[in-house]
């Protein structure tokens, strides 16, 4: 019963966790849905949620969410720990929009922090934009525009300006069409900076013209045009323009959300003061330029230069200890932004190293799957070519199996019929035996009884004597119908070469039913010696082929055998 206690309360426990978790995604579904539309709105919504009373994937999307928001509000990140928290929760199933969006994102964040090779970011919106080739048409345009101007702006970086123009362009069009005007000016300024690196200098202004009648361009894209407003007339050589641009900048630096980099403003002052040939300003921005970069301590290795830089001021300027303290600042910066790109670089060069392991163990399963996928392939087309085979073979047997059963009923059925027709013309013969018999006793009474008639009555005797002849030749024709060729041949081994007489014939085809000499006379109506002459011309016949057709020795000794019975029979007779 405690059991079942248990049991109940777990499932009462669960049942009301999942609602709470749909309802929680559900409320994230409609805070994404605001972003773009209102932002405000949809960060004020986000902070109304504590994010450590979510799990799994509703932590994930709510991280995926403030990034997505802190991006749209120009905010600076320190790190991409809960955005790559999102990408792993969301790369299952693929594809997916929060998996795709949470790597376009991942790789924004990595290239703001300025903390990740290039090629670390990069791979992440690679991959996105792999997938999203493959399956277009899940994010939307607003991330889509994101991608690509990323994708361009590494590219640029990389001076790989041809391709970062095609991104670029994909990114302006999009922007057009769908009226945003922060990705407009992105877009722009990224094809101003390929033009103004690669030196078109009147197209570099033909962009930045474009961009005066925009409207509703807000601060930080403002900020944005500005600068490169000042870039471009430092570039064209007219510096009071330039530093009149940047100053622009320093009065609107407080105005962006977005903390700007003001060493980098008061440097590109300094650099104008300096080409103007006013050493005293240029060194009093630079200066600023050195002090300022305490606001950006991430990237305070990285700018050694701005000390070397106001080293040389000073030294141009003669203001040698203040040329041999930045001097040595400079250095100093060096070597730590050495040690750091060391380390940074080896770091890279370990994340590649696992990659290229786990890439090499995948490429492995992947052969041994491969290898296993074709020995079963291998396998399965000898098992159906040993099953076709054995399926050939079977039928072939069946149809030889077949073909013999036939053969056999056919064979049997003929030797039937044969039997059947040796029987009949035995029977015919032993009938034809009797009726000759019966006609030889019926001549003996004729001629006892003609020896009264012959004299009294010669018409009758003359009657009965045609009558009796009419009646053996009847029967002699009805025994070489018994005995026709077909039937002789097929019993008796003999070359049908050799010619023989109708009698010759009914005489071998006796002799092969083994009868006697003397019921053969009556038969066949012939005489004792009349029948050892007939069997002498066939003894001669077959002596004459039986060289060349040994068969015909068993019927010579047919002969042989009857020989002796026709003497014993003449013996008898003269008896």
């Amino acid at each position: 019963m405690h059991r079942i206690l248990s049991f109940l309360f777990l499932t009462v426990l669960l049942s009301s966790c999942h609602p709470y978790d749909k309802a929680a995604w559900h409320r994230l579904e409609a805070i994404d849905s605001l972003i773009y539309s209102s932002t405000e709105l949809a960060e004020d919504s986000l902070t109304n949620i504590h994010v450590n009373e979510l799990s799994g994937k509703n932590k994930a999307y709510y991280y995926l969410l403030r990034t997505i928001i802190d991006c749209k509000n120009f905010r600076s990140f320190t790190n991409d720990s809960t955005i790559s928290e999102a990408v792993k929760a969301f790369e299952s199933p693929i594809p997916n929009r929060n998996f795709l969006r949470a790597l376009i994102y991942q790789g924004v964040v990595r290239y703001q922090t300025g903390q990740f090779a290039d090629s670390v970011v990069f791979e992440s919106l690679k991959e996105a934009e792999r997938i999203l080739s493959l399956k277009p048409g899940i994010v939307s345009d607003n991330t889509l525009t994101y991608l690509w101007l990323y994708i361009g702006v590494l590219h640029q970086d990389n001076d790989n300006h041809i391709l970062a123009e095609e991104y670029f362009d994909r990114v302006l069009n999009n922007a057009i069409e769908n009226k945003n005007v922060e990705s407009i000016v992105s877009a722009s300024l990224g094809i101003f900076w390929s033009y103004l690196r690669k030196g078109y200098y009147e197209e570099a202004l033909s962009v930045l013209n474009r961009l005066d009648s925009l409207d509703s361009i807000p601060p930080e894209k403002q900020f944005d045009v500005i600068n490169a407003r000042g870039a471009y007339h430092v570039m064209n050589g007219d510096h009071l323009k330039a530093v009149s641009a940047y100053r622009e900048l320093e009065s609107l630096a407080g105005k962006v959300s977005k903390k700007p980099r003001m060493s980098n403003i008061y440097y590109s002052i300094a650099l104008a003061y300096e080409r103007m040939n006013q050493l005293d300003s240029a060194i009093v921005y630079a200066t600023k330029s050195v002090e300022n970069l305490k606001d950006t301590a991430t990237h305070k290795y990285d700018n050694y230069f701005l000390y070397a830089y106001l080293a040389g001021l000073a030294f141009e300027n003669e203001q040698f200890r203040m040329s041999s303290i930045h001097y040595k600042n400079a250095f100093e910066l060096l070597l730590k932004s050495l040690e750091r790109k060391t380390q940074k670089q080896i770091l890279e060069l370990e994340k590649k190293y696992d990659l290229s392991q786990a890439r090499v163990a995948t490429l492995k399963q992947r052969q041994r799957y491969q290898r296993l996928v074709f020995i079963g392939i291998v396998l399965a087309i000898i098992t159906v070519f040993m099953f076709l085979i054995y399926y050939q073979n079977l039928r072939k047997s069946r149809l030889a199996l077949e073909n013999e059963r036939l053969l056999r009923i056919s064979a049997e059925k003929e030797i039937e019929s044969k039997i059947r027709d040796n029987q009949q013309k035995k029977h015919l013969l032993g009938l034809y035996q009797i009726i000759t018999k019966r006609e030889n006793n019926t001549q003996k009474r004729f001629d006892e009884l003609s020896q009264r008639y012959v004299k009294d009555n010669p018409g009758i005797y003359n009657d009965l004597n045609e009558e009796l002849k009419r009646l053996k030749t009847e029967f002699f024709d009805l025994m070489h119908e018994l005995i026709d060729d077909e039937f002789f041949y097929t019993h008796l081994n003999i070359p049908e070469s050799i010619s023989f007489t109708d009698l010759e014939k009914m005489i071998l085809f006796l002799l092969y039913f083994k009868m006697p000499t003397s019921e053969m006379t009556k038969v066949l109506g012939v005489s004792s010696n009349n029948l050892r002459v007939r069997k002498s011309v066939i003894r001669k016949k077959l002596y004459s082929v039986v060289r060349d057709n040994p068969e015909v020795e068993a019927v010579i000794s047919l002969l042989s055998a009857s020989a002796t019975e026709v003497y014993d029979d003449n013996s008898v007779e003269e008896k």
